[in-house]
């Protein structure tokens, strides 16, 4: 199985008021998943991997999804991840899980 890092697991519970706010936007809506705190180190290994081709996909509420991008702003200390549905190109593998950080 192919671990896949699902967003609600990544956030921070309860939010400290002191890592980041994160919102999704899934293809091109902001309003399919609410927004959340992640902590900076967290957010920063997502950036990482993603940039180095590591994350092609992200599950968000345990539905996988194309991960495209994941802009974060300086000030205010502000993220957004953009994706949007599967497609066949994408060659999702068959079975996976969701996971933690530690899947990335």
């Amino acid at each position: 199985m192919t671990p896949i890092p699902e967003y609600h697991f990544l956030l921070t519970k309860p939010p400290s008021g002191k890592g980041l706010k994160v919102s999704v936007l899934i293809d091109g809506d902001v309003g399919k998943m609410p927004a959340g705190e992640m902590e900076p180190a967290t957010l920063d290994r997502l950036v990482r991997a993603h940039a180095a081709g590591r994350l092609p996909f992200m599950s968000f509420a345990e539905h996988p999804l194309r991960l495209l991008d994941i802009v974060v702003t300086g000030s205010p200390r502000r993220a957004q991840i953009q994706a949007r549905a599967l497609q066949p190109k994408d060659a999702f593998p068959g079975t996976w899980e969701p996971a933690g950080i530690e899947a990335v």
